[in-house]
């Protein structure tokens, strides 16, 4: 990380804060950007560290073909300048806590996330919202849950956004270590259907090294040129992972139907774990205040506007609450005997 952005004065920080707040939404390639923000055009390394300074103050996705950024947040100061957890930076600390709970209740060993168990974890979303992005099978519940499957792509990119830089900041402090690992998925067949159950992969082994090249070549073969996990569209994500899936069969012998990254959470010790805990739960009661302001999210986001405020309560009520009025899983079942 460069000192020209995080080393700002007040005067300074207040004047990218109100620059980024008046380009939310748009998407400029770099040059723009920076012109927007009066910010110094730079090349290599250096590009690369005063976009990731960037990444302290807002929410900048990447998008390609062609390359072009967008803020989609802007925090009210940069992540760094909130210091040691306090209550000045409220959510931080509650995110912290979770994952700090989470590593309690596993022994202290390491926390295998897909990006989905990681919003369920923070309490983000409940376990309709697994079911909630496929349109088949919202189309089979009933055609009133058509719309869910069209925002979940949106609600689902807005909360991993949030959760990333969240985790992020976590490991830039070294309080974690992030990492990612493979999974690999088994196909099996029940009087309900099929279903999948799966493995994470060990840590140096052969599958591991098989599973690096699968991805690969799934990526050589389907991705942008040096992509480099951007956004695409979902036409080419969904093409992606059914060239995984493809190859994952015909490298495993059928052993295994399919292959997935998922991010790998390691703990600090666990003196220093209990410690820490501790004293966060002296300034906050419970961890619902993340599932509050995720909810809050989805409401207000321009990004949702072509949905009515009764659609987003609805999702909300839905994919969202502790404990919703219908259950996917129990509705898909039902549908499977009739």
């Amino acid at each position: 990380m460069s000192n020209e952005l995080v080393n700002f004065n007040k005067e300074e920080e207040n004047d990218l804060i109100k620059g980024l707040n008046s380009i939310i939404g748009k998407e400029l390639k770099y040059k723009g950007l920076c012109q927007e923000l009066n910010l110094k055009i730079k090349t290599g390394n250096a590009k690369k560290a005063q976009l990731e300074d960037l990444q302290m103050f807002c929410q900048l996705d990447k998008l390609t073909s062609p390359t072009r950024f967008i803020v989609n947040e802007v925090y009210n100061k940069s992540i760094l300048g909130l210091g040691v957890l306090n209550k000045n930076n409220k959510y931080q600390m509650l995110f912290e806590a979770s994952i700090y709970q989470a590593f309690l209740n596993n022994g202290n060993n390491d926390l295998w996330l897909s990006n989905m168990e990681m919003l369920k974890l923070f309490q983000e979303v409940n376990d309709n919202f697994s079911y909630a992005c496929n349109q088949n099978l919202m189309k089979r519940i009933g055609p009133e849950f058509i719309y869910i499957s069209q925002m979940s792509q949106t609600v689902y990119r807005i909360l991993r956004q949030w959760t990333k830089r969240r985790i992020e900041f976590m490991a830039k402090r070294e309080i974690i270590l992030l990492g990612m690992g493979y999974r690999v998925y088994t196909k099996h067949y029940s009087e309900h259907g099929e279903y999948f159950t799966y493995k994470n992969v060990v840590k140096g082994s052969e599958e591991e090294k098989m599973c690096t090249a699968i991805r690969n070549q799934a990526i050589e073969e389907v991705m942008p040129s040096k992509w480099e996990n951007e956004w695409v569209p979902e036409w080419q994500w969904n093409k992606f992972e059914k060239r995984v899936s493809e190859l994952t069969e015909k490298k495993f012998n059928g052993e295994y139907c399919d292959v997935k990254l998922v991010n790998v959470i390691s703990p600090p010790s666990l003196d220093w774990l209990k410690d820490k805990l501790t004293k966060i739960y002296k300034d906050i009661e419970d961890l619902t205040g993340i599932n509050k302001e995720a909810c809050r999210k989805i409401l207000t986001t321009t990004q949702l506007d072509n949905y009515t405020g009764e659609e987003k309560k609805n999702f909300i009520k839905i994919n969202m609450s502790k404990n919703p009025e219908i259950s996917f899983k129990s509705k898909l079942r039902e549908d499977k005997k009739t």
